[in-house]
């Protein structure tokens, strides 16, 4: 079961549906030494704006093969890091990895979530 870390409120309804996916561990208001400590761990990363996913969050993350945003951009998101050799997001990473900023939907294993992942809280 994929362990996923939710890093920016969500609102119940959206973590229910990840719940389902996976094991899902919620935290709030990490800087980035503390998220880099705690993201090894980790197969998916979701976060909303808070959040900033550094390239040395995601070098951190060797596990990681999806970082999601609940919400519209990447902009909190260094896509080239999460994305070597692409300009777009959602695009596999040859690690396996992948930023993804479709708010409905996550790829991959975690798509089992389904639908929205509610409103923020």
């Amino acid at each position: 079961m994929p362990r996923i870390l939710v890093a920016d409120p969500l609102a119940e309804d959206g973590l229910e549906r990840l719940r389902r996916a996976g094991e899902v561990t919620v935290v709030s208001k990490l800087d980035e030494a503390e998220l880099i400590k705690r993201i090894p761990e980790f197969d998916a990363l979701v976060v909303r704006s808070e959040t900033r996913v550094t390239a040395r969050v995601l070098e951190a993350g060797r596990k990681l093969r999806v970082v999601g945003r609940a919400g519209v951009g990447v902009d909190n998101i260094d896509v080239p890091a999460a994305n070597p050799g692409r300009q777009r997001p959602a695009r596999q990473h040859r690690r396996g990895r992948r930023a993804h900023d479709r708010p409905a939907r996550l790829p991959g294993p975690l798509d089992s979530a389904g639908g929205r992942f509610g409103e923020a809280r």
